[in-house]
């Protein structure tokens, strides 16, 4: 038999066939993994059934998780930018001090 590449290939990663590989070649179908091989000639198959299935708690997790990660990843971030953090916090009270006007004394007479 000649080594030939195969056109497409599969990985189980998870279940009953994890760690097998399913090959197509272009007269055959070969299914192997660790010490065990099964080959089929693509002429002997007379119907091939493919379904993709959706696992929804797996769905519903995902879409639960993004938003969580979101908020996360905002409420983590620095409000400093990462450059110059002290030049920045000096530069703030520089500025803020210079906004801040005195005050007039309150005349002390009473309402009347």
């Amino acid at each position: 038999m000649a080594l030939e590449t195969p056109i497409a290939s599969f990985d189980f990663n998870s279940g009953s066939q994890r760690g097998t590989q399913l090959s197509l070649y272009g007269a055959r179908l070969l299914h192997h993994g660790i010490g065990q091989m099964d080959s089929m000639a693509l002429s002997a198959i007379a119907a091939v059934r493919v379904g993709y299935e959706r696992n929804l708690r797996r769905i519903g997790w995902g879409a639960g998780l993004v938003p969580h990660g979101w908020s996360a990843f905002f409420r983590r971030r620095p409000a400093v930018p990462l450059r110059a953090p002290a030049a920045h916090t000096a530069n703030k009270t520089e500025t803020h001090a210079a906004k801040v006007k005195p005050r007039k004394p309150r005349s002390k007479k009473p309402k009347t």
